[in-house]
């Protein structure tokens, strides 16, 4: 099984990699735009009965309600890729854990948090669309 992080600034292509499960962090306009040539260069493929390529809208509110709505339309128009239902807040917890290269639940701080909470809920969600054993939250996505 193979699943990618995708972060769409890298410009890099996987022609010779196909992936069970592409996640794609969007963050910015920027990040909108790294996708949005992945996709017309057809980097990002997913493998006969893999899960696909999922945007996630990840730290883009801090921004406000607009820019956030106008992500949301432009993902949605694009062929092949599938927004992820959840977003995760642009939060202290979660930049921390960039930093600190820890979870956002073990950061200073950080347990108990909005962040922490979506950040733990959104880990669970990709372990169970892949049918991986996973101890968390009950919840499902829906």
């Amino acid at each position: 099984m193979v699943v990618y992080d995708y972060p769409p600034g890298l410009n890099q292509t996987y022609d010779s990699q196909l992936m069970d499960l592409w996640m794609v962090m969007l963050d910015s306009r920027e990040a909108i735009e790294g996708l949005l040539t992945a996709m017309r260069s057809k980097s990002l493929r997913v493998k006969p009965g893999g899960k696909g390529i999922y945007a996630v809208i990840n730290m883009y509110d801090g921004a406000g309600n607009e820019p956030v709505k106008a992500a949301i339309e432009t993902i949605k128009s694009i062929p092949g890729v599938k927004l992820w239902p959840q977003q995760i807040s642009d939060c202290n917890p979660i930049q921390r854990s960039a930093e600190f290269r820890r979870p956002a639940w073990k950061v200073p701080k950080g347990k108990g948090t909005i962040g922490a909470t979506q950040m733990q809920q959104f880990c669970y969600e990709v372990f169970t669309l892949l049918g991986l054993p996973t101890k968390g939250p009950e919840r499902r996505r829906s």
